[in-house]
């Protein structure tokens, strides 16, 4: 498939293949087409990927960066303390 071919990754593949699935199904629902050129199409395996998570001193120095009195820097410190509590690593 040319997808593959250019080097994309399966998940990006996997994404386009059903957005053209919703594309045909929605022709075929309102009588454009009489059948799916996509029926017969299998989508790829999406390997699970790790994220990465920021270190302690990575964290510190995010914190830092939004240190400030401003608006915008209340606004991210806000953010990213928010995050970090609910176990996520970093927007």
């Amino acid at each position: 498939m040319a997808l593959r071919e250019r080097g994309l990754a399966a998940a990006t593949v996997s994404q386009t293949l059903r957005a053209l699935q919703q594309f045909w199904k929605f022709l075929l629902e309102e009588g454009e087409i009489k059948s799916s050129p996509m029926t017969n199409i299998g989508r790829p395996l999406v390997p699970e990927q790790p994220v990465a998570v920021l270190s302690r001193d990575d964290l510190k120095k995010l914190l830092k960066a939004c240190a400030g009195t401003a608006f915008t820097d209340r606004r991210s410190t806000g953010h990213h303390g928010a995050l970090h509590r609910h176990g996520h690593s970093a927007c």
